[in-house]
């Protein structure tokens, strides 16, 4: 039984050939997106590492933060790992910023005795606590450029996102928005029949489910056409996916990516880079992946010398 990691990355490749010569076993398989944007040729040095039979380098796309492409990434990756003729128990996603907290021989363990099942963080849209439940993120056509967002109808979407906004941030908006004619507050209406979800971009999926997703999405191209013009997409799409378009049974689907990840810093929307001070919260966490840490931090020396050599 093999095991597909989904890797993206756009820098710090040292950091990027570290994790995957951590993650290397006789039962991994590597499938690699690089940024367009950047020089592909230093993290094509991992190949000096690792056997290059066992790595595919994706089609690469330019990839912008919150945009769809990331999307289009996955399913490439997906489309591209199923046509392995290896018997694959369950395709992970990371990313380069990720490295294991546990030996990998234990996350692929767990993996066999829980074949079948897949790991996604899944919570029904819109959320309690979100401005506006987040609806925003998929009510409104989103169109993503590389320095800026268009929400469409934007004055609408201006309007709703004030009330949330320190009086002094949109002023200009403020002293012309009783004169436009706005469109309705939420203009778009989510997919007929369907459920909106969102999550943790990161997961671990069954080879069966991926297949699923592929077989669904080229039936059906719903989801994926809606997707498109959203914000935040890599958070939601998935997640929707799985849970709308019988993907899996419902027992088999488990709200947990295995991830450990430290959301506790709410002003940056980012999470928490991991240091040395957050080694006894990954000895002890129950994840067999954590994220995100910086090149060369000394908190990836101590997980090697006191947890992925025992």
């Amino acid at each position: 039984m093999k095991f597909a990691y989904l890797i993206f990355t756009h820098k710090n490749p040292d950091q990027f050939i570290r994790l995957l010569r951590r993650i290397d076993n006789d039962d991994a398989l590597f499938y690699v997106h690089i940024d367009k944007k950047v020089d592909i040729t230093p993290f094509k040095k991992v190949e000096e590492f690792i056997d290059p039979k066992k790595i595919v380098w994706l089609k690469r796309i330019s990839i912008i933060w919150a945009g769809f492409n990331m999307i289009r990434a996955a399913l490439t990756g997906m489309r591209e790992i199923m046509k392995s003729s290896e018997k694959i128990s369950h395709v992970s996603l990371l990313s380069g910023q990720d490295y294991p907290i546990k030996p990998v021989k234990e996350f692929q363990n767990f993996l066999i005795n829980n074949y079948g099942k897949d790991y996604i963080e899944t919570h029904l849209l819109p959320r309690p606590g979100w401005q506006h439940g987040g609806k925003d993120r998929y009510l409104y056509h989103h169109i993503i450029f590389p320095k800026f967002r268009l929400a469409w109808p934007f004055f609408s979407y201006v309007n709703v996102k004030m009330e949330f906004k320190d009086p002094n941030v949109y002023n200009f908006f403020r002293k012309i928005l009783p004169f436009v004619p706005l469109a309705k507050k939420f203009p778009r209406k989510f997919i007929k029949g369907g459920t909106p979800y969102e999550g943790s971009q990161w997961w671990t999926l069954s080879m069966n489910s991926v297949k699923n997703i592929v077989n669904s999405i080229d039936t059906d191209p719903t989801y994926y056409n809606y997707y498109k013009y959203t914000h935040i997409s890599d958070e939601m799409f998935f997640q929707t996916v799985v849970r709308n378009c019988n993907i899996n049974t419902e027992d088999n689907i488990v709200n947990n990516n295995l991830r450990y990840i430290d959301w506790s810093d709410e002003t940056t929307g980012h999470p928490v880079t991991l240091t040395d001070v957050d080694f006894d919260a990954l000895v002890n966490s129950d994840r067999f992946f954590a994220r995100k840490f910086e090149p060369n931090s000394s908190i990836m020396d101590l997980l090697d010398n006191k947890i992925l050599n025992r």
